[in-house]
């Protein structure tokens, strides 16, 4: 029984001074390139640019996914988000609950792509209205 112990005892040792001399002996952490930056586009063009990519394909949804004798107009709200490179990272629709249509927005999403526009170089943020049909 003492010896099993003391092999115990040796081995946590043996162990604990690997470890120890180990991370003692640890690589410096070498430095980062730098990441190229992104041209910073006037602010003010990236908004328009989003929601006229936007309403280029309005007359495709709304041929499929808007019924024949869906009753009266409604109105969506898309509220997108594009990264700095100028791809979509999130997207939302919404519809007012006093317009609802039975499938449409469902339909929305299910014919949607993934927009794409000029890089703004800053991540941006826009909601766009748009009624049906």
């Amino acid at each position: 029984m003492r010896w099993i112990a003391a092999a115990i005892f040796f081995g946590c040792i043996v162990i604990a001074g690997g470890l120890y001399l180990g991370l003692r002996r640890a690589p410096s952490p070498q430095p980062r390139p730098a990441t190229p930056r992104m041209p910073v586009v006037a602010r003010a063009t990236a908004p328009a640019e989003i929601e006229a990519a936007l309403r280029a394909q309005q007359p495709a949804l709304a041929a499929a996914c808007w019924p024949t004798r869906a009753g009266p107009p409604a109105s969506y709200t898309y509220d997108l988000t594009i990264d700095p490179h100028g791809h979509e990272i999130a997207r939302g629709i919404s519809e007012s609950r006093d317009a609802q249509r039975a499938g449409v927005v469902d339909c929305l999403r299910g014919r949607w792509t993934k927009l794409t526009v000029p890089p703004p170089g800053v991540v941006v943020r826009v909601s766009v209205t748009l009624s049906f049909p």
